[in-house]
């Protein structure tokens, strides 16, 4: 380490600043301007005064707390469109439940024919098998009943499920 007196300008006013060894700071004697001394490979120089170091800690604090902004604001963009694509996904499937439920009203002709169907093999049945006993065309009407109000029973539910979780969403977003 030298021992000499390092003769320096002030960043600020440009005055001669005289730095002994050892001093890590040194205010400018005319403009009041502090500085801080920096060696380095047998250089002495001077760092911006403190205040601008302060300064630009401020405007990176800063732009860190915009980036945070915008992260978050990235992350609720994208869970409103995560929301919107589950309520597309689940207007699809309700659409489609309804189409199900289209489909399965054949009409007084088309449910007569599958009430006639079960009628035929209820009677098979019945003749094979004499426990059951006395279902015939009543007790064929009855399955065939049971098993459509069952299934639209089950499609109605679902499009319940659906119309709530679409309510939730869309407050949600």
């Amino acid at each position: 380490m030298s021992l000499e007196i390092v003769i320096l300008n002030c960043r600020n006013c440009g005055a001669s600043l005289s730095i002994p060894p050892g001093l890590e700071q040194v205010a400018c004697s005319f403009c009041k301007t502090a500085q801080i001394v920096r060696r380095s490979g047998g250089v002495t120089f001077l760092e911006r005064d403190v205040e601008r170091i302060q300064e630009g800690m401020t405007r990176v604090e800063t732009q860190v707390e915009q980036i945070a902004d915008a992260t978050a604001e990235t992350s609720h963009r994208l869970g409103r469109l995560e929301s919107q694509g589950d309520l597309i996904r689940l207007d699809r499937e309700r659409e489609g439940l309804h189409q199900k439920l289209e489909r399965g009203r054949l009409g007084c002709f088309g449910w007569a024919a599958v009430t006639l169907a079960v009628s035929a093999v209820v009677s098979a049945f019945e003749r094979s098998n004499a426990r059951i006993g006395g279902l015939g065309f009543a007790g064929a009407v009855g399955v065939v009943l049971l098993v459509r109000a069952s299934a639209r029973n089950g499609l109605h539910r679902r499009i319940a499920q659906i119309d709530a979780e679409i309510a939730r969403l869309s407050a949600e977003v």
